[in-house]
C-alpha cells in the first residue's frame, strides 16, 4: 500500500499540470449537474454512491497533490539554503579558506599563526572577517557551517 501512495505521489509531483487538472476534473463531476425537462438534477440527487465516491476520490487526489506541492516547496527551500550557503562560502578570499582549512582542523589562534607565519591579531582580525562573511558569530557556529557545507576544493 505504501509502494502505491509513493508512486501516486511521485506521479503528482512529476506532472503538476495534469494532476492539478485531474481534481479539477473530478470537482466538476462530483458537484455537476444535468438539466432534464427544465430541471436542474444534480449527480447523487438520482445516484447518491456516485456524488459519494467522486468527492472521496477529490479528496484522495487533493491529499497526493498537496503532498507533492510540500515537497516541491521543500527541495526549492533546500535548494536556496544551500545556494546562500555556498555564496557566503564562496566570498572568502584564498588567505581566509587557509585559515578555515586551519580551522577545520581544531588548531588554536596561536597555533594557526605560527603556522601561517603571522601574528596573532593578524589571525584574529582574518577570523573575524570571516565570521562576518560567513554571517555566524564565533568559531563553533563557523565550524558547524563548514561542515554543512562539506569539503570545498582549498580547503
Amino acid at each position: 500500500m505504501n509502494a502505491i501512495k509513493q508512486k501516486l505521489s511521485d506521479w503528482f509531483y512529476v506532472h503538476r499540470g495534469p494532476s492539478t487538472a485531474i481534481i479539477l476534473f473530478a470537482v466538476l463531476l462530483a458537484v455537476g449537474f444535468s438539466f432534464q425537462s427544465g430541471k436542474i438534477l444534480w449527480f447523487w440527487y438520482d445516484m447518491p454512491l456516485v456524488g459519494t465516491f467522486l468527492i472521496a476520490l477529490v479528496i484522495l487526489l487533493s491529499h497526493f497533490w498537496l503532498q507533492a506541492e510540500r515537497r516541491r516547496h521543500f527541495e526549492q527551500f533546500t535548494e536556496e539554503k544551500e545556494n546562500a550557503l555556498l555564496t557566503r562560502y564562496e566570498r572568502l578570499s584564498s588567505r581566509e579558506l587557509e585559515i578555515i582549512g586551519k580551522l577545520r582542523t581544531g588548531k588554536s589562534n596561536q597555533e594557526i599563526a605560527g603556522e601561517l607565519f603571522v601574528e596573532l591579531s593578524t589571525v584574529k582580525s582574518h577570523l573575524n572577517r570571516i565570521y562576518k562573511k560567513l554571517e555566524v558569530r564565533n568559531r563553533r557556529e563557523a565550524i558547524s557551517l563548514l561542515k554543512k557545507i562539506g569539503n570545498k576544493p582549498g580547503t
